[in-house]
């Protein structure tokens, strides 16, 4: 198993930007006294940690979502013994991207609509 792929998937479960994630997590494993290289159960030991550091971003019942996606990931994990299964698709980006997809995407579709509609003399 490759533990940047362990570490990456974690990332991207938390839901932060690609800016802010990676060192997020760090911080709750180093908290724990854990390393991102020490497996499935560094993470489990870092939870408490990871979840603190949610709770600044988001509210606590989303912090407390991507908590149990993390877990359930960790279990899954688990009981491939040890191989990080891909993504699936569709669910790739954290949540800023997404979101920011979804905005320049409505954001494109109102000036299409308004296309023709518009008097350049108004």
């Amino acid at each position: 198993m490759s533990q940047d792929a362990l570490f990456d998937r974690i990332v991207e479960l938390c839901g932060f930007s690609a800016y802010v994630g990676p060192g997020a997590v760090r911080r709750a494993l180093a908290e724990a006294g854990q390393e991102a290289d020490g497996g499935p159960e560094a993470y489990r030991a870092a939870l408490p940690a990871l979840k603190r550091r949610l709770e600044v971003y988001v509210s606590e019942d989303d912090a407390a979502a991507r908590l149990k996606k993390i877990e359930t990931f960790l279990g899954g994990v688990e009981a491939r013994g040890g191989a990080v299964a891909p993504t699936p698709a569709g669910q790739q980006g954290d949540d800023e991207t997404q979101w920011g997809k979804r905005r320049f995407g409505r954001t494109v579709q109102i000036l299409k609509s308004a296309r023709g509609k518009l008097d350049p003399k108004d």
